[in-house]
């Protein structure tokens, strides 16, 4: 984005992540605002309950973002994420895994922390998708 000397307070953020056994992650998220587009980087750790549950990424990948973008100030929010069961739950399509309970509470949390927020499935993206997963298998490697 460039600097206009004010953060914008509405945003549309393409969230995209990965992580690895060990519950490291890695999250990049694309913000669009009329003052322009950026990509910003939100590392989080899954909490060992977590780290063999599908799905567990994306819940926690967005509650960190989220968390990111309310403590920069942004009070209005469309999440575009790229796991389509996690949007379902969020959208109330379908009922959330009993093993994805907490993860879910602390996204809603962290969302309702918007004046506005809205979330939808994200498309393309493949550079950042890409850029997570190298990120996790170096990390993994080294």
């Amino acid at each position: 984005m460039r600097s206009t000397g004010h953060r914008p307070e509405s945003i549309d953020a393409t969230v995209v992540a990965a992580a690895d056994i060990h519950g490291r992650g890695v999250a990049y998220a694309r913000l669009r605002s009329p003052g322009g587009e950026r990509v910003v980087r939100v590392p989080f750790d899954l909490p060992n309950e977590a780290r063999n549950v599908p799905h567990a990424v994306g819940y926690v990948a967005a509650t960190a973002v989220a968390g990111t973008l309310a403590a920069r100030g942004i009070r209005r929010a469309v999440f575009h994420l790229d796991d389509p069961d996690v949007v379902d739950d969020l959208n109330g399509r379908r009922g959330v895994p009993p093993a994805l309970v907490l993860p879910y509470v602390r996204l809603k949390c962290a969302l309702n922390a918007f004046e506005r927020c809205g979330v939808a499935l994200a498309s393309g993206e493949d550079d950042l998708r890409q850029r997570a997963r190298a990120e996790v298998a170096v990390n993994v490697a080294a």
